[in-house]
């Protein structure tokens, strides 16, 4: 296949002839939530011009062609922000550093895949999860208890029906992987350094489970006991292959499905479980993801909610994966997180971008106080992560007090050592 490249966000030029029309139609009838595509004009030179709008990955298009969409920060970057928002910690994750050449994204999909797979055969080896489900079956020998009423409506019957409990691993922890796999598989993007353990994975959870169809969102907010808590890495790591290659993206004839990673909910996911686990362990204050707010027919969907033991809503944060042109938040920006905070009843409205902007926004909107903050992906993430809780407490210290900051703030300095 003809493979072009581009970077997210910047704008990539094909020449007419490069492209057809049929092509470029089927590409923006199918990707254009996803991909900026203009036709070629005056006003493009006659150029076929390709943005990607946040999303990175593999997207097939035509009969021979290859659109490769690579992430402004590094496929290293991105392994750790995957790390974060998927909760993967556990898993010592920073060793596929070295076992994985992860200079891109189709070494990342397939060292991820590989990763699960290894995880699945270990599992395997020890016993796949099983519990006991609700059966109801007509057998020609009695088990469980027998359904009565349906005996004496059906007298004929040699049957008996019954109902009992069956111990079986075919049950949704144990579906969800196998479904993952399945769609691993059909995307085509591992090489054989990997795909030997991939196909063993699937075939052995084949065997014991059927093949139900599930999405990224089935991965999470599950419950797990202490015979299957070693299921919520692995569910993590579905959920994120599922929200890249779900039943949207898996549907059609193709040989190989679309992978797309949306980097901006990517971003929003390693935002949130940084806060999430750093917050919540070192004060007593609370924070909520994706809060919704509805008035009348009109629903709001709030990134970020921080909450006082109270409680109280105290500061509304949204995430804003983008690099401005102007160095600055647009107004639209502004004017939705002022909203959100509205919505709320708080006075703090934080915007938090990817990178530092040349003119940060510290202003007071009626009696909003409105922010923007970085979560700096051009720098170590951990070390990022602490600077912006340093900078989110550091204008609310009279309502938090300084103890959580001390605590942020010696988390900082002993990482800076270490570096």
């Amino acid at each position: 296949m003809r493979t072009h490249t581009l970077v997210e966000y910047e704008r990539f030029e094909l020449d007419r002839a490069a492209l057809s029309e049929d092509a470029a139609l089927g590409l923006w009838s199918t990707h254009s939530r996803r991909l900026d595509l203009q036709f070629p004009s005056p006003r493009t030179e006659d150029k076929w011009q390709i943005t990607s709008k946040g999303w990175v990955g593999f997207i097939p298009f035509g009969s021979d062609m290859l659109l490769e969409i690579r992430p402004k920060v590094s496929v290293r970057k991105l392994f750790r922000m995957i790390d974060i928002a998927y909760n993967l910690s556990s898993w010592e994750f920073s060793t596929l550093d070295g076992s994985v050449e992860v200079g891109e994204i189709k070494e990342m999909f397939e060292g991820l895949a590989g990763m699960l797979a290894r995880r699945i055969l270990q599992r395997s080896r020890r016993g796949l999860y099983r519990t006991y489900v609700d059966r109801k079956e007509a057998l020609p020998y009695v088990r469980g208890r027998l359904d009565i009423r349906s005996m004496i409506r059906r007298p004929w019957e040699v049957k008996i029906e019954c109902e009992f409990q069956e111990h079986t691993a075919d049950v949704e922890d144990n579906q969800i992987i196998l479904w993952t796999l399945f769609c691993i598989l059909r995307a085509g993007m591992c090489s054989d350094r990997f795909l030997t353990a991939v196909r063993h994975a699937y075939r052995t959870m084949l065997s014991v489970c059927s093949l139900e169809s599930f999405t990224g969102n089935d991965c999470r907010g599950r419950q797990y006991t202490r015979l299957n808590n070693d299921y919520a890495q692995m569910h993590g790591l579905c959920g994120f292959f599922l929200d890249s290659i779900g039943p949207e993206m898996a549907l059609g004839t193709r040989q190989m499905p679309p992978f797309l990673v949306d980097m901006a909910a990517l971003f929003e996911k390693c935002v949130a479980n940084w806060m999430k686990k750093e917050i919540e362990n070192k004060t007593n204050l609370r924070v909520d993801t994706q809060s919704r707010v509805r008035r009348g027919p009109v629903t709001w969907l709030i990134d970020l909610v921080l909450y006082d033991v109270y409680g109280n809503s105290v500061a509304v944060l949204d995430t804003k994966y983008k690099w401005p042109d102007s160095g600055k938040p647009s107004n639209d920006d502004i004017n939705q997180v002022v909203a959100y905070a509205e919505l709320k009843g708080c006075g703090e409205a934080i915007l938090i971008y990817p990178v530092k902007l040349e003119k940060p926004v510290d202003i007071m909107v009626g009696d909003i106080h409105v922010r923007s903050l970085t979560f700096d992906l051009d720098n170590d993430l951990d070390l990022a992560g602490n600077e912006f809780l340093r900078d989110l407490f550091s204008g609310m210290d009279e309502r938090f007090g300084m103890t959580a900051m001390d605590g942020f703030q010696g988390s900082i300095q002993k990482k800076q050592v270490a570096m």
